[in-house]
């Protein structure tokens, strides 16, 4: 029928995570065949909300801008209603004011930033992430705004916004692996902690705990850092109480119900608050910049460390630096092949010295 109810549809995607009653959902029957609908039907969705850890997310394609979307903005609008939205859950704190009173935007940050269920302990949101298709979308910013404050990220883009633009199949299809890809961004680490050792005392343990952290990617490499926290008791000065997780300024430094690192967290080591972000902060915070590194490797071409050795030993000696510069560092002996260009040469030299040569960080440079 030509309409395009946008903030229609994501309302009730949100109800049917809320396991609310059906709204907009009723009406399967195209708007422009006569039909009469059961007014007496009360269905609930049923929510696919089922436990306190597990994510939610919508992806919301559209082929074009809002077109005869303005029946929700009264359920969405607080601003416009005394009675909270559907009558079960609180409304937007202020109007929809984005564009021609468009709620989208406002009712993704409403998901967002609000509990969606009033079944399961802490805060389960929904994150919103918007794809413009088709190259129909004569006003960008509100799906941009909308994914935005839905909390997704991972735009082509911009990947600090989870909007996307597509007007191919191929175009699509990145999209959609891309939000995959974002949505499989989980810190995580996959061994014990480790507790250092009391060198004083071999039969007691230090308070220390480090943790080896890892972001799992679909590349080949992933991102990973070693952090350190501390183990102390939830109730300082009382020995019986439980050892937590804390951080450098003894606050609990993990979420007792989903076991992740809080986002107001701050490891060892790290300069600002860190929270779950495996790639900030840490030890890897700590390392020098590549240019800085004094790295150095056996070029077999300083005569003081050959066979038989007469005299003190430097290994600081300018033939055993891992420079570019070093020209006893050849093709064959980096293990390259003699087709290997000037370059081939460099990006390996850079890459053993810490330089993101392949722009895995996705930063340009």
């Amino acid at each position: 029928d030509g309409l395009t109810p946008l903030a229609e549809t994501l309302y009730e995607a949100m109800l049917y995570y809320r396991g609310e009653k059906v709204y907009f959902g009723k009406d399967a029957i195209p708007t422009n065949v006569s039909s009469v609908l059961d007014p007496s039907d009360n269905s609930r969705y049923e929510s696919p909300i089922k436990f306190q850890c597990s994510k939610n997310f919508v992806v919301l394609l559209t082929d074009g801008d809002p077109v005869g979307d303005s029946d929700a903005d009264t359920l969405i609008n607080k601003g416009n209603q005394a009675a909270p939205i559907n009558g079960t859950f609180p409304g937007i704190s202020s109007s929809c004011a984005y564009s021609a009173n468009d709620c989208l935007d406002e009712l993704a940050g409403y998901m967002y930033n609000n509990d969606q269920s009033a079944t399961l302990p802490d805060k389960q949101n929904i994150i919103t992430y918007t794809i413009g298709f088709g190259g129909n979308i004569g006003n960008p910013g509100l799906l941009k705004e909308t994914a935005k404050k839905g909390g997704s990220t991972g735009g082509i883009l911009d990947p600090s916004v989870g909007y996307f633009e597509a007007t191919s199949a191929n175009d699509l299809a990145k999209a959609f692996t891309s939000i995959i890809t974002d949505i499989g961004k989980v810190s995580t680490t996959f061994v014990s902690p480790a507790v250092s050792v009391n060198a004083f005392n071999r039969l007691t343990h230090r308070s220390e705990l480090y943790f080896a952290l890892f972001r799992p990617t679909i590349n080949y490499r992933w991102p990973g850092n070693l952090k350190k926290y501390q183990l102390v008791r939830a109730v300082s000065g009382d020995p019986s109480s439980n050892l937590v997780i804390a951080d450098v300024s003894g606050n609990n430094a993990v979420d007792p119900n989903t076991g992740l690192f809080l986002s107001s967290a701050q490891s060892f080591w790290s300069g600002s608050v860190d929270g779950a972000d495996v790639e900030k902060g840490g030890a890897a915070e700590k390392l020098p910049t590549p240019a800085s590194r004094r790295i150095y490797t056996f070029t077999g071409t300083d005569s003081a460390l050959l066979p038989p050795q007469t005299g003190s030993i430097t290994l600081e000696n300018t033939a055993n630096k891992l420079l570019d510069s070093n020209t006893a560092l050849t093709k064959s002996l980096l293990g390259l092949t003699s087709t290997a260009s000037a370059a081939d040469r460099t990006a390996l030299i850079q890459w053993a010295r810490g330089v993101d040569v392949l722009d895995e960080n996705g930063d340009g440079s």
